[in-house]
């Protein structure tokens, strides 16, 4: 994100990232998921596989939609969802309508997007203060 040379505005919550540049807003889960994952996302553990190995572990996806519509509820404006996986991760879970990215692809992905000038540095200010209140 700190390569992102555009005027934008970062609210941290957790392990969820909004970031509202020139070109929208964004709602980004950064997960440290590894190996091959599975399960459903309203379950409360997922599976992980390491080799031969197998463990639950915390499924932090089934609050993240709750969570990204407390903070759509507050503005008129469309959130963008994605997700940031390791980049060895193979993740078999199914998501809907979340953009699931490897960390290794997060800044060539928006590297397109920031081009984009939806919105000036007021209405990104402006959806800034909605979001924080």
């Amino acid at each position: 994100i700190e390569k992102i040379d555009k005027y934008k505005k970062i609210i941290v919550d957790n392990t969820n990232i909004i970031l509202i540049i020139n070109s929208g807003v964004y709602f980004i889960k950064v997960t440290d998921y590894e190996y091959k994952i599975t399960g459903a996302v309203q379950d409360e553990f997922l599976m992980q596989f390491k080799g031969s190995n197998r463990k639950k572990i915390i499924n932090d996806l089934k609050t993240y939609n709750e969570i990204y519509n407390k903070y759509q509820s507050k503005i008129d404006v469309p959130i963008k969802k994605y997700l940031i996986i390791k980049n060895h991760c193979q993740l078999q879970v199914e998501l809907k309508d979340i953009n699931i990215l490897r960390e290794y692809q997060f800044y060539y992905k928006f590297k397109r997007f920031i081009l984009d000038n939806n919105y000036s540095n007021e209405k990104i200010n402006e959806i800034y203060k909605k979001l924080t209140l």
